[in-house]
């Protein structure tokens, strides 16, 4: 709460606050302005087109931007999700390719028409 005797007490501190004026250094003073003046430079470089690019901003070009990214974290997500809580369907098919419930592994493994396996069994 603030009372006349709390406000001429106030006064007082800011009447001598208003008589000196704050010193800056030199050294600080000359390097704010080196700071402000390329950061001008820089921003009329984005303004133009010229900028040199980051690293960051190169890489979401070529992903595609920000849409794109979020495709791709969408699909990375439910790629995980599924690889940890996996539907029964999946789980079903991958016990048999792996050769439980009685499925032979090698009739899920095999194909004919590459050659590779018998490249490799004639040794």
């Amino acid at each position: 709460m603030t009372t006349p005797e709390n406000d001429d007490f106030l006064e007082a501190f800011f009447d001598d606050a208003k008589k000196s004026a704050p010193v800056v250094p030199d050294g600080l003073m000359a390097r704010m302005i080196a700071d402000a003046q390329a950061e001008t430079d820089r921003r009329a470089q984005i303004a133009a087109g010229n900028a040199p690019k980051s690293v960051w901003s190169q890489i979401m070009g070529a992903v595609g931007g920000w849409p794109a990214l979020a495709g791709l974290s969408a699909a990375t997500l439910t790629g995980v999700w599924i690889g940890l809580n996996p539907p029964a369907a999946v789980s079903d098919t991958m016990a048999q390719v792996m050769g439980q419930d009685g499925a032979v592994v090698s009739d899920y493994l095999f194909d004919p028409v590459t050659g590779f396996e018998l490249a490799m069994l004639e040794g």
